[in-house]
């Protein structure tokens, strides 16, 4: 295949215009030709800093060509004066003609390039989705408990007033010295559950998906949330990332249906 074969296949996969068979082998190909990649990289770079960059260069052009205009304008104004009549009709109207042309095909233009979607990279849907848990969300139900010993707690406090400052790396020392053995059964898998999310904070995503996977920790509508935005984070698959938000979006009740359906949306999906 050409590079202009390659450029035009990797521009109908980023605005979603392949047919969904080749989609899937598209998909694989890019995931065993690094060379491919790079240049699906690439493009979804270009097309993010074209998409920022389209309407002023439109804008310009427009200011450039009305420029134009009056210039031609002005000049078929002398020739009415200097010339017959007759010629006088038929040479500056002609060149009216031609500007008029051009106009509209930048019109045009700006209207296909306003109307084009842009290609929005995983990673900024990422960026553009992800929230930390709320502290209060984080620390409901286990702070206080007298069912666990004093070092325990004084871990635990002291390790929810650092997520109250947004110290996630503190936070999570702090919590990775409470053995899970030393809480009560029905605490640990809150526990499970924190220490997913804190390890998906400070960058760890394979630590974050193994608690997150835990099929004993908590907040299981958190964490399959979690989970998804660790793929968007990894720039997977579309089909992927597909399968893993529609379960969500397409689940009523849901707790994060809504953002779901958002970030299915700003996939093109």
């Amino acid at each position: 295949m050409s590079n202009h074969d390659y450029s035009e296949k990797i521009e109908a996969w980023l605005h979603g215009e392949l047919p969904a068979n080749e989609q899937s082998d598209f998909e694989k190909q890019i995931q065993s030709d690094p060379d491919l990649a790079t240049e699906v990289q690439f493009q979804q770079d270009l097309n993010k800093a074209l998409a920022e960059r389209e309407v002023l260069q439109f804008r310009n052009a427009l200011e450039t060509a009305r420029q134009a205009y009056r210039a031609e304008n002005t000049e078929g104004a002398k020739v009415l004066e200097m010339r017959p009549k007759e010629s006088a009709r038929i040479f500056p109207l002609r060149r009216v003609l031609a500007i008029a042309a051009g106009l509209a095909l930048l019109v045009t233009a700006g209207i296909w390039f306003l109307k084009k979607p842009a290609a929005i990279s995983p990673e900024s849907i990422f960026v553009a989705n992800f929230n930390p848990p709320p502290t209060h969300d984080f620390t409901a139900g286990t702070r206080g408990n007298g069912d666990v010993s004093d070092a325990v707690e004084q871990l635990r406090n002291e390790a929810f007033d650092e997520y109250g400052k947004k110290n996630h790396a503190a936070t999570l020392a702090l919590l990775e010295k409470i053995p899970a053995a030393q809480l009560p059964p029905d605490e640990q898998p809150l526990h499970f559950y924190q220490l997913g999310v804190l390890y998906f904070l400070t960058g760890n995503d394979s630590k974050a998906n193994e608690f997150l996977s835990m099929e004993n920790a908590a907040e299981a509508d958190s964490r399959e949330w979690y989970k998804a935005l660790i793929l968007l984070k990894q720039n997977a698959p579309r089909e992927t990332l597909k399968v893993a938000f529609s379960k969500m979006a397409d689940t009523n009740g849901h707790a994060w249906q809504e953002e779901a359906k958002a970030v299915l949306k700003q996939l093109g999906m």
